[in-house]
């Protein structure tokens, strides 16, 4: 990188830095200053100088959302905002729908920079924003401790206001095999209707069957019935491609809803190729956010140089298709971290033959969960005896 090159990238990083700091509610205004800094005025009198060479470098390889956040957690105390500064920001609040693994990146290694999050479907979280104009600011632990709340509080405050998403533009998309609706509204909150309690629901009797959906991205959302086979493939079929391709990815797998109109993860009953079909798509989510997680976690502990072998979610299908299982590989002589997988190979050493291939409910009280992983990850321990092995050996043949 040329100089002229390189002052372009630091304009634009002091550009970026003066842009999300001025959606922060304490802050009145941003100047550029000299040697790289900015000279911020805060609401409460405080005037503050910003070096920004510590963290451009640090954030150089980061995606747009990592830099985002770590800008946030790096700057967003500045002024020390008074506690009044939550009745500023709580108009503002609005729940999405977010992967487990949004942001590990930078929360992984400063856990106050994680988003304030709580489970809504297996490997899918409901996070809170600040609706601005021109961008989202996800609501961060280390924010919450600033305004003097709990995030009990700032759910409840978020959740008195998804009405905001109640009745989107929906429209008929095509009724070749059944009515397929798509979600049209253009305000980036498309999947978020999910999070609506009743929302997805509520096309019963406009779709065949019970109502599924996909919502493979944060902007796509089709909802079709589950009566007739080729629909819940065109469905599945049109989650794996957009997943695949966003940079934005939720899920590739089918929801529907239970009797009280929750949404759940959808299942089909049977062997066929499609129940295999719908069932794989929710492995293949697993498989996705585990391996975020692991790819995070293993540059993390190289520069530690921490000797850890985070074991893959492995999904497995068999030869005729008419099953499919997860699994995961616990080794002999290494710290091992497990995902939650249906089954574990335990493998005492390289020898096929000596792989004993256990249930994972089988040694789950040998594991202990991993704090602040998310997904959850499991430390393994010390591995079995040769004793031990040859008895849960036993245990798997009966």
């Amino acid at each position: 990188m040329n100089d002229d090159e390189k002052k372009a990238a630091r304009d634009y990083f002091a550009g970026e830095v003066a842009e999300i700091m001025l959606t922060l509610p304490q802050v009145l205004g941003v100047k550029r200053g000299r040697d790289f800094t900015l000279d911020v005025a805060t609401r409460d009198g405080v005037h503050a100088k910003v070096h920004l060479e510590n963290i451009f470098s640090e954030t150089r390889d980061m995606s747009t959302e990592q830099r985002k956040l770590r800008i946030i957690v790096a700057y967003g105390s500045i002024g020390a905002p008074p506690v009044d500064a939550w009745s500023q920001v709580c108009g503002a609040l609005v729940p999405v729908l977010r992967s487990a693994t949004y942001s590990i990146g930078t929360w992984a290694q400063q856990p106050g920079a994680a988003p304030i999050r709580r489970p809504f479907l297996p490997f899918l979280d409901e996070i809170v924003v600040m609706d601005q104009p021109t961008t989202m600011m996800p609501i961060l632990r280390a924010m919450v401790s600033l305004w003097n709340v709990d995030e009990q509080t700032v759910f409840a405050v978020a959740d008195s206001r998804k009405g905001l998403f109640s009745a989107p533009s929906v429209r008929l998309y095509d009724d070749k095999d059944g009515p397929l609706w798509i979600v049209q509204c253009e305000d980036a909150y498309e999947a978020s209707r999910l999070l609506v309690p009743g929302w997805l629901a509520s096309f019963r009797g406009r779709v065949e069957g019970e109502p599924i959906a996909i919502m493979p991205q944060r902007s796509i959302v089709m909802i079709g019935g589950d009566r007739r086979p080729a629909l819940i493939k065109r469905l599945l079929d049109k989650a794996a491609r957009e997943f695949a391709v966003s940079t934005r990815g939720l899920s590739p797998a089918l929801y529907s809803v239970d009797a009280e109109g929750r949404v759940i993860p959808y299942e089909r009953a049977g062997h066929d190729e499609l129940a295999v079909a719908v069932r794989v798509a929710h492995h293949e989510l697993a498989y996705a956010e585990y391996e975020a997680q692991r790819e995070v976690l293993n540059r993390i502990h190289a520069s530690q140089k921490r000797d850890v072998y985070i074991s893959r979610y492995i999904v497995v299908v068999n030869g005729d298709k008419t099953e499919a299982q997860s699994c995961a590989v616990w080794p002999k002589k290494i710290r091992t971290y497990l995902p939650r997988a249906e089954r574990v190979i335990l493998t005492p050493s390289e020898a096929p033959s000596e792989c004993v291939d256990l249930p994972f409910s089988a040694i789950e009280a040998r594991l202990n969960p991993l704090a602040n992983s998310h997904p959850l990850l499991f430390e393994a321990g010390e591995f079995p005896s040769e004793h031990e092995l040859a008895a849960l050996a036993t245990l798997a043949r009966t």
